[in-house]
């Protein structure tokens, strides 16, 4: 019996993401082999098809680069460690999961 196994490309929506679109999605630019985004526009159309499961596959304090420039309008400065993730989501009061809400209580920080 062979077993399928499944590629690292995504469809949602009836629409298939390459790794490279995928990388820029979470990482805010392209890696890997593969079609690029033709422009934002299709970039941020590629988001909102595939924001669910990007969003649920980010680990704790973490979001897809996306996340941050086409919800929130804001570029975060990770780049030279002058703020992370963590930082931004509490500084600005973004939604918070329940697993980040949990690790919060048990650090025994309030909201």
């Amino acid at each position: 019996m062979s077993v399928k196994r499944q590629s690292r490309t995504q469809r949602e929506g009836g629409r298939v993401l390459s790794f490279a679109q995928e990388i820029e999605l979470i990482c805010g630019f392209p890696w890997g082999d593969g079609p690029r985004f033709a422009n934002r526009e299709e970039m941020e159309a590629a988001w909102y098809l595939h924001r669910e499961r990007l969003l649920a596959e980010s680990a704790p304090f973490r979001r897809p680069r996306a996340y941050f420039v086409f919800e929130v309008g804001y570029r975060p400065k990770t780049g030279d460690g002058s703020e992370t993730h963590r930082d931004v989501l509490l500084r600005m009061k973004l939604p918070l999961t329940p697993a980040e809400q949990a690790i919060l209580r048990r650090e025994g920080i309030t909201l």
